[in-house]
């Protein structure tokens, strides 16, 4: 019955595993629930044991995503974007790594920028732009950057010239030699590698001519995921910039300021 007993309580443990590791990220795998009853076993009776297999959802049960990465939801979602990275250089500044600016738009409205410089000014752990989504909004992206003291012609999602791309889980990626921040991406079969809620809005800025060589996709890229509940920025912060762990008390945060939002906590809003 010892035996039992242990097997009763392992798979207890299990569940409570899983059940936080879902809650963080997004199951790439089918992931199981197990419970049994009653909790503790008594000599001679036997537990009942109950099971959940949870299938991870697909990106497209969540938004339409067009070729060029334009976003539609289908749902109230929450969308987080991470810049990726910036590979702009040579001889437009002398071999120097040129600054890129991304930029979002919701529902038509203006573009806003969610990033700035060049590569040594990215960080891919951190999201530069949340927001939730209601079903029916749309979000495009774009980017330019800077040559010879002026912007060069800004290209979205909207654009009709093919310069930026949408790729999705099990997508071929784009021929030729890949940036080296897209490698961890990309899988030995040339097929991007991104979890089931997430894909990769990869710009071409530079090159014109689609039969190029240097036509790429590779000047720049965003990450971007989707999911049912606010996700943190990153920075044990919530999206209003105060400390996570005082929602309520600024001062003791790291920008040791007082949370507009009174006593909610953001992350669940």
């Amino acid at each position: 019955m010892k035996i039992k007993t242990w097997i009763a309580a392992s798979l207890m443990f299990i569940a409570a595993t899983i059940g936080s590791l879902a809650e963080e990220k997004m199951p790439m795998l089918p992931t199981a629930n197990f419970s049994a009853t009653p909790k503790v076993i008594q000599t001679g009776t036997y537990p009942t044991l109950n099971w959940e297999i949870f299938y991870p959802r697909s990106i497209k049960n969540v938004a339409n995503i067009s070729p060029n990465g334009t976003i539609e939801a289908l749902e109230d979602v929450y969308i987080s974007v991470r810049p990726l990275g910036v590979e702009l250089t040579g001889p437009i500044v002398n071999g120097s790594q040129v600054p890129t600016e991304i930029r979002v738009s919701l529902n038509g409205a203006n573009y806003e920028r969610i990033f700035f410089g060049n590569q040594d000014n990215v960080d891919p752990a951190h999201p530069t732009y949340i927001k939730k989504l209601n079903k029916g909004n749309k979000v495009n992206f774009g980017g330019r950057y800077i040559q010879d003291g002026e912007w060069t012609p800004f290209y979205t999602t909207q654009s009709v010239n093919n310069k930026t791309a949408a790729l999705i889980k099990g997508d071929m990626a784009m021929n030729g030699e890949k940036a080296e921040y897209l490698k961890p991406y990309v899988d030995s079969a040339n097929k991007v590698r991104v979890g089931p809620l997430s894909y990769i809005v990869a710009m071409e800025l530079a090159a014109n001519n689609q039969g190029h060589t240097n036509f790429d996709y590779k000047d720049t890229a965003v990450f971007v995921s989707f999911s049912k509940l606010h996700p943190n920025n990153g920075h044990g912060n919530n999206i209003d910039g105060v400390d996570s762990s005082n929602p309520s008390v600024g001062q003791g945060g790291p920008n040791g300021t007082t949370d507009p939002s009174g006593g909610v906590d953001d992350e669940k809003k």
